[in-house]
């Protein structure tokens, strides 16, 4: 992280910073000569009032990025800070991540499935070989699974499903294959034909929705999560959470801390 400000947080001009001091957390003070405010390195990133230390900071990238990384109560025990400290820290992580929907629909063959997220329906979609799109769904009926089909995968675009009455429509607009979770998880016709991707996302997040994740009612926080851990690499994941710890948030504090 940087240790230095040239620019200021709050009116945006570069070059017009000063050092001034130190503020109550020993860190340095600067002041802009333009709008005469004072802030410090954290100050309007996602660092700002944290209990954390600059070295615990630079080391949560490689935790968090962990497909099995610690909750929330377990990081801030990790640090020797309270179990509400590590629960803000992995609150506003969250907040930072991409979105869980998708940038664009997919456009090669798709797994599409559903499951329930502590009483919340989840739609997911997969590329094969590509990324995953997980949405809340009002239901499983019909018209919602119409509506999810259309809004994760291009037209024509073949998709694979189970057997699940609420895709029957969906052979009407585009090639729709299916495999009898209740008989086989591959079908013996066409080895092709399966949802084992899909499968395997759900496979990996229902024991953290039970168990990292319970406390947190935001649903969307989760999903993006789940994404996030799916669609990048390691090394990915820990450059971008590295980049986004300094970068600015959309409001920024007025306390220097």
């Amino acid at each position: 992280m940087s240790s230095s400000r040239k620019y200021c947080p709050f009116c945006g001009c570069f070059g017009t910073t000063i050092k001034w001091g130190l503020n109550k957390q020993k860190r340095t003070r600067y002041c802009c000569k333009e709008c005469r405010k004072t802030f410090c390195s954290r100050t309007g990133t996602i660092r700002s009032k944290s209990h954390l230390t600059e070295k615990q900071w630079n080391s949560l990238p490689k935790l968090v990025s962990l497909r099995t990384h610690p909750s929330g109560a377990d990081l801030g025990r990790y640090f020797g800070k309270s179990v509400r400290t590590g629960q803000r820290v992995m609150k506003n992580i969250r907040e930072i991540l991409p979105s869980s929907s998708p940038p664009q629909a997919i456009k090669s063959l798709a797994e599409l499935d559903e499951t329930t997220f502590k009483g919340q329906w989840i739609g997911g979609g997969k590329q094969r070989k590509g990324r995953v799109s997980l949405i809340p769904l009002k239901n499983r009926g019909t018209r919602a699974m119409n509506e999810f089909v259309e809004k994760l995968v291009a037209p024509k675009v073949p998709i694979f499903t189970d057997e699940w009455r609420g895709y029957n429509e969906i052979y009407l607009s585009r090639d729709h294959l299916t495999v009898c979770h209740a008989r086989e998880f591959v079908s013996e016709h066409c080895k092709v034909v399966h949802t084992n991707g899909i499968e395997g996302v759900w496979g990996h997040a229902k024991p953290l929705a039970v168990h990292t994740y319970r406390g947190y009612p935001k649903i969307e926080d989760f999903l993006r999560e789940i994404c996030f851990q799916f669609n990048f690499t390691y090394t990915q994941r820990c450059q971008y959470l590295t980049a986004h710890f300094s970068r600015l948030l959309k409001s920024t504090n007025t306390l220097c801390r």
